[in-house]
């Protein structure tokens, strides 16, 4: 497959028009609760008028890893604060917990 270059150039950059009704009340709307890749997407769309303001507030795919992380951390850091006997405890508990569900789920 041939790469050409474009058969038209624009001679200048989208602008929406600024004073629209409609438009300050797209890009008044917050962005957040989202990952990074979902945030860029939803800025990039409000720039080019390409955004649909949603009737049902959406959720991003990508939450529930983040969530997962933040629990990650947060048990990391108890672990952190507990005494060197209290933790190793602690994680052998786990590790039986997680034999017995595995072995549940082999049967």
């Amino acid at each position: 497959m041939k790469k050409r270059a474009p058969k038209h150039q624009n001679s200048f950059a989208f602008r929406h028009n600024p004073k629209s009704k409609k438009t300050e009340r797209i890009l008044s709307m917050p962005v957040h609760g989202l990952c990074e890749k979902c945030r860029q997407q939803i800025e990039w769309r409000k720039k080019y008028r390409k955004y649909k303001p949603l009737t049902q507030p959406g959720s991003c795919k990508h939450d529930l890893l983040v969530e997962h992380e933040k629990k990650e951390r947060e048990f990391e850091n108890t672990i952190e604060g507990m005494r060197e006997r209290d933790r190793r405890a602690y994680l052998r508990k786990l590790e039986k917990e997680q034999d017995a569900i595995s072995s549940d789920e082999e049967d």
